[in-house]
């Protein structure tokens, strides 16, 4: 489980620095990507807030306990950017993304079900951003060991 949780924790802040970095999607909140992208120092600018969405909800899922405990944390750790975050349960998460997606209010930050069918349509149209360039090689290789 301590394995889980560290992974969880890193994915969930990578996603977050990325999404701030490079403004991977429409907001709601106020951003300054500029400043993130070119390491100015965000106390000097206007605070980022990123949109997280996901189903991490159920009493039955691992990650319901542990995300919100996430967020708390990086909040805390990063006064300039912070995460607000929205669960939704399965099917109505389905719709409210698809129905964000659609309109062109997407938030940062959300879970897609881990591509195929339902995700294929927003990755062809540019609404995911592609990570692989960002992750180091040296996280790839462990990543190839583990599933050899």
């Amino acid at each position: 489980m301590k394995s889980f949780t560290k992974k969880a924790i890193s994915i969930f802040l990578t996603f977050g620095m990325l999404c701030g970095a490079t403004a991977c999607s429409g907001s709601s909140g106020s951003t300054n990507s500029t400043a993130v992208q070119t390491g100015e120092n965000t106390s000097k600018t206007e605070k980022i807030t990123l949109s997280l969405w996901d189903q991490s909800v159920g009493e039955t899922d691992p990650t319901s306990k542990l995300l919100p405990a996430v967020v708390k944390q990086w909040n805390k750790d990063h006064p300039n950017i912070q995460v607000e975050r929205t669960g939704t349960t399965g099917e109505q998460y389905k719709t409210k993304i698809k129905t964000a997606l659609a309109a062109n209010e997407a938030p940062d930050v959300y879970y897609g079900m881990g591509g195929g069918s339902f995700m294929q349509p927003y990755i062809e149209g540019g609404n995911v951003l592609v990570l692989d360039s960002y992750v180091l090689d040296e996280t790839k290789a462990k990543n190839a060991q583990r599933n050899a």
